[in-house]
C-alpha cells in the first residue's frame, strides 16, 4: 500500500476521533454534564458510521460528569484499537513508525507510539474508574484535585474576608466544604497534604493553622493584603504549588520520565508541571503579586492585560449609554471608565509601561489626549452595536501594538521554562488572550472586514 493512503487514513481517524469529542461534549450538554455510558450513546451526534466502537474504544462512563476530569489535556477518553496502530511512513513532520490517535477531555487529538498510548491510556483508565468507585485517585490525579478543593477553599475564606486572600495556607482548611472524604477537621486538613505525604503524616484531631503551614506539602504565594478578584490574568498567576522536594515522578508525552508538582492557578486552573517551569512561573506570579501589595507598576504582560480588560468594560459601559452603539475612538470612553480608578490609573490605561513617558500623568486626561498618546490600538465603528459584534462572533476590539511584543514565559519541547513573543487581544466578551506575534496580523484582518460588514449593512 502506498504511503499517501496510510497517511490519509490516520488523518481520518484522527478526525473521527475528534469529532466523537465534540459528539461526547454535546452530549454531556444535554445530560447535566453526565458523560455517555458507551459510544453507542454517540451515534445521533456523529456522522453515520463514523463511531465504529470495534475500532474506537471509549474509558468514561455515565457514573462521571464533565466537572469531576480534571488536568483535561492530558486525560484520554477515547482512542484507537492499539492493535489498529498506523505504520505511517517518515516524513518532514514525523520520524514514522506505529502510531495511534488518542482524543483527551479538552477535545483535542495526538497521534502516539502504541507503548506511549498504553501508558496514557492505563492512567486514564484508573482515574474514570476511581471516578465512578468514589475512591481516591492516582497520585498526581488525586494531587490535583486536592488543589481544585483548596481553590474552593480560598474562594470561600475570601467571600468571608472581604474579598481577601489568607496570609497562609494554614488558614484555609476550615472553608473545604464539606463530602463524603471530608467532615472532619482533621479530614479537612488532609487536602493540605499530597496524598503520598497523607499516608505518611498523623494529623493532629484538632489541627492548627500553625501545624498545617510547618507540614503541609505546598507552597503559598498570596498574602493578606492580596484581593483574590484584583489579581491580574488569573489564569496564569499561580497562588499554590507542590514543594520541589515533594515532586512526583511521572513522564512527559513522550514516555521520557521527569519530576513534576501541581500547581494551582489564581482562577482555579489546576495542572502538573515540571519543576523548573514552576519554578519559574511562580517566580513570575511572586512579582506580579508582590506588585499588588506594593502598589507598584505590574510587569509589562501584566500591565497591558489589565489595561486592555478595563478598556474593554469601558467600551461596554460606553454603548450601555449609547443605545448600544460602539465608539468612534478609545478617547470616547474616558467618561466611561470605572469610577474607583484612581487618576494615575486612569492616565496609564491608555499607555503600555514600554511607552509611558514622563509627564503624562500631569496632564489633563481628555479625547484629544487619549488620540495624541493611546498605545493600543481600536478597530470598532460607531455605526455597529456592541451586542451584534458579540453575535457575530468577532475576535477583537482591541490589541496591543503590534511593534511591541510580550516575551511570554511557557514551557517548550523539553518542559522547560522558555519565552514566546505575543500581543494581546481583547475579545469583546472581555476576554484577554496571548497571541503569537505573527498570527494576531490574520485575526486582526478579519476582525477589521467583520465590522465593517456589520457597519454597512
Amino acid at each position: 500500500m502506498s504511503a499517501q493512503p496510510i497517511r490519509e487514513q490516520s488523518v481520518q481517524a484522527m478526525v473521527a476521533a475528534r469529532n466523537a469529542m465534540m459528539a461526547l461534549h454535546m452530549y454531556a450538554q444535554e445530560h447535566d454534564g453526565t458523560l455517555p455510558a458507551s459510544l453507542d450513546d454517540l451515534a445521533r451526534y456523529a456522522r453515520p458510521g463514523e463511531l465504529d466502537d470495534s475500532a474506537f474504544k471509549y474509558l468514561g462512563n455515565d457514573k462521571i460528569t464533565v466537572e469531576q476530569l480534571l488536568d483535561m489535556s492530558t486525560l484520554a477518553v477515547i482512542h484507537l484499537d492499539l492493535s489498529l496502530a498506523f505504520d505511517l511512513p517518515a516524513d518532514e513532520f514525523s520520524v514514522g513508525g506505529l502510531s495511534v490517535p488518542v482524543a483527551y477531555a479538552d477535545g483535542h487529538v495526538e497521534m502516539h507510539p502504541p507503548e506511549v498510548a498504553r501508558w496514557i491510556i492505563d492512567d486514564s483508565a484508573a482515574v474514570f474508574t476511581a471516578l465512578a468507585d468514589g475512591k481516591e485517585l492516582p497520585e498526581r490525579r488525586q494531587m490535583l484535585a486536592d488543589l481544585a478543593i483548596i481553590h474552593k477553599a480560598l474562594v470561600a475564606y475570601c467571600v468571608n474576608h472581604d474579598g481577601h486572600l489568607p496570609g497562609s495556607l494554614g488558614e484555609v482548611f476550615p472553608y473545604v466544604p464539606d463530602s463524603p472524604r471530608h467532615t472532619t477537621m482533621t479530614e479537612k486538613a488532609s487536602v493540605l497534604l499530597t496524598p503520598s505525604q497523607r499516608k505518611r503524616t498523623a494529623l493532629p484531631l484538632e489541627p492548627t493553622a500553625e501545624w498545617m503551614d510547618r507540614n503541609t506539602s505546598y507552597m503559598y504565594l498570596g498574602s493578606a493584603e492580596v484581593v483574590l478578584d484584583d489579581i491580574v490574568d488569573p489564569r496564569r498567576v499561580l497562588l499554590v504549588r507542590t514543594k520541589d522536594n515533594l515532586a512526583i515522578d511521572w513522564f512527559t508525552r513522550e514516555g521520557k520520565p521527569m519530576k513534576f508538582v501541581g500547581v494551582l492557578h489564581a482562577a482555579g486552573n489546576v495542572s502538573i508541571t515540571s519543576v523548573p517551569f514552576a519554578r519559574a512561573l511562580g517566580a513570575e506570579s511572586s512579582e506580579v503579586l508582590g506588585a499588588i501589595v506594593d502598589g507598584e507598576g505590574l510587569p509589562d504582560y501584566y500591565d497591558a492585560f489589565h489595561d486592555l480588560r478595563v478598556l474593554t468594560g469601558a467600551i461596554k459601559r460606553y454603548a450601555e449609554l449609547h443605545d448600544g452603539f460602539l465608539p468612534a475612538h478609545l478617547g470616547d470612553v474616558v467618561d466611561a471608565l470605572p469610577d474607583d480608578l484612581s487618576a494615575e490609573t486612569r492616565h496609564s490605561v491608555f499607555v503600555t509601561n514600554q511607552m509611558m513617558r514622563p509627564g503624562f500623568l500631569e496632564e489633563e486626561l481628555t479625547s484629544e489626549w487619549v488620540h495624541d498618546h493611546c498605545s493600543y490600538v481600536y478597530i470598532g465603528d460607531p455605526r455597529v452595536q456592541y451586542s451584534d459584534v458579540q453575535k457575530m462572533g468577532v475576535q477583537l476590539l482591541l490589541h496591543s501594538p503590534l511593534n511591541t511584543v510580550f516575551p511570554l514565559l511557557q514551557e517548550d519541547a523539553n518542559l522547560d521554562p522558555s519565552r514566546m513573543d505575543v500581543v494581546l487581544q481583547a475579545m469583546p466578551s472581555g476576554w484577554v488572550l496571548p497571541v503569537d506575534a505573527e498570527w494576531v496580523v490574520q485575526s486582526v484582518a478579519e476582525s477589521r472586514q467583520a465590522i465593517r460588514e456589520l457597519a454597512e449593512r
